[in-house]
């Protein structure tokens, strides 16, 4: 008998399940993959690179940056990215998210006029018809900032308008103009050392599949015939993933719809690494009109998303380490694009896309990598998507309420159902403090 199970070993879970045994509770932590983290993975290539498959970078000055380099003591470096410049050029769009009303925990709690009209129709449309923003600035929200920047990625005419303010507003007004920094190790050891740390070791490659409740205690049985008992369940998935437990006594019917309308998104990430930064002698990271953001030196596309071009990168960042005497690059495939990747049968046939892509911009050096890492998050059978989930347009004022709401004695944590900074590792910290305090009372936000 545990105080607490934790279904779902990423960042959140483990996090959670560490700050619960801080606190004298019994907790066990349920994996159906066969390693720690979720949708953060790392591995070393060389003595001075590691490469993140899944997230890979964190903002100064918030709860992530302490918890990597206070508490896991681990060492950072500064990235040359800085999030999201070309929004500032858009005017309207940050003065409708500064216009978000103050004391909103939860986009779907937003007032009536908000939700009757922000999420009722897609980003796309907003930017199209209502926005009022220049031509640029348009492009700039379409091609690149509503599509792989958002809860997704998805493409904007597929996501509510709402999502949009509600995730920018914590990205611009409380991120935006940080510096961020890369973790020696990767993002990924983060969950991993978070397990490290727990009493009981996770249980990995066996997943959850009946979470039942009788006179408030649950009963969690895996797909290898373990069973455990426990006063508390905390479920540390996306929405959809949750989806394919079963519960007795079921959940409710809007808890339900929640779960098969909140999908994640689709997207690629390849890292590259090469025996040195050519691209710096080729016109850097610099993309197309429309994505090209190279005059603040960082974020840079590759091709922008137009379906008449033929082209799969999304965008490109460099992603080397400092220490590290090669060049890294990492490549995002993002929306629409990946649909491009993942028609290519074999593995082999994309990285041969991925490289000839390269190399109409930069030449033949862009064939000849050292090293070649997919990671193809919609093919993962645990994941089924990255970066996170969105809202379509009408699920929050539908069923929004449903991913906090508890049944019986499962409670939900994940960066999807956070009260703050929606879709990041951030998020991940907040929503794990939220079901700590929802279990004992203790309020450790602050």
């Amino acid at each position: 008998m545990f105080d607490v199970v934790v279904v779902g070993a990423g960042l959140t879970g483990t996090y959670a399940a560490w700050q619960l045994e801080k606190k004298g509770m019994s907790v066990q932590v349920l994996e159906s993959m066969d390693r720690v983290g979720g949708r953060l993975f790392a591995k070393q290539i060389s003595s001075t690179q590691s490469i993140d498959i899944g997230g890979g970078w964190i903002p100064g000055g918030t709860k992530i940056e302490k918890l990597v380099t206070e508490d896991l003591n681990l060492e950072t470096f500064r990235s040359d990215i800085q999030k999201y410049p070309d929004v500032w050029k858009c005017p309207n769009f940050l003065q409708l998210i500064s216009e978000f009303p103050e004391g909103v925990k939860y986009p779907f709690e937003a007032p009536k006029e908000w939700l009757n009209k922000y999420d009722n129709m897609t980003a796309s449309y907003w930017v199209q018809h209502e926005s009022g923003e220049n031509e640029e600035c348009k492009n700039d929200l379409l091609q690149f900032w509503f599509v792989g920047r958002a809860d997704g990625p998805y493409r904007p005419d597929s996501v509510s308008m709402l999502n949009q303010i509600w995730y920018w507003r914590y990205l611009l007004i409380e991120v935006g103009g940080k510096d961020y920094y890369g973790i020696r190790g990767g993002l990924g050891q983060v969950p991993v050392l978070l397990a490290q740390k727990l009493k009981r070791p996770v249980r990995l490659s066996d997943p959850v599949t009946i979470i039942s409740q009788t006179n408030g205690i649950a009963t969690i049985a895996t797909l290898k015939g373990k069973s455990y008992k426990a006063n508390h369940v905390i479920v540390s998935t996306s929405a959809y993933i949750s989806g394919r437990i079963t519960y007795e006594p079921p959940l409710s019917w809007k808890r339900n719809q929640l779960n098969q309308n909140k999908p994640l998104g689709t997207v690629a990430k390849i890292n590259i690494q090469y025996l040195n930064k050519f691209w710096l002698d080729n016109g850097g990271l610099s993309g197309k009109e429309g994505c090209d953001t190279t005059e603040y030196g960082q974020w840079s596309c590759v091709t922008p998303e137009n379906p008449e071009e033929e082209n799969m990168l999304t965008l490109c960042i460099d992603a080397t380490d400092p220490n590290s005497e090669n060049g890294l690059i990492v490549c995002l495939i993002e929306a629409s694009q990946y649909d491009l990747f993942a028609a290519r049968e074999s593995l082999e046939e994309r990285k041969e896309a991925v490289l000839q892509e390269l190399a109409t911009k930069w030449g033949d050096e862009a064939l000849d990598p050292i090293h070649f890492e997919v990671g193809d998050w919609p093919a993962n059978p645990s994941t089924q998507g990255c970066y996170n989930s969105a809202w379509p347009p009408n699920v929050l004022t539908r069923f929004g309420s449903a991913i906090i709401e508890p049944h019986g004695v499962i409670q939900w944590a994940n960066t999807e159902n956070t009260p703050y900074f929606p879709g990041e590792t951030e998020g991940c910290i907040y929503a794990a403090e939220e079901v700590i305090k929802n279990i004992t009372g203790v309020d450790i936000m602050k």
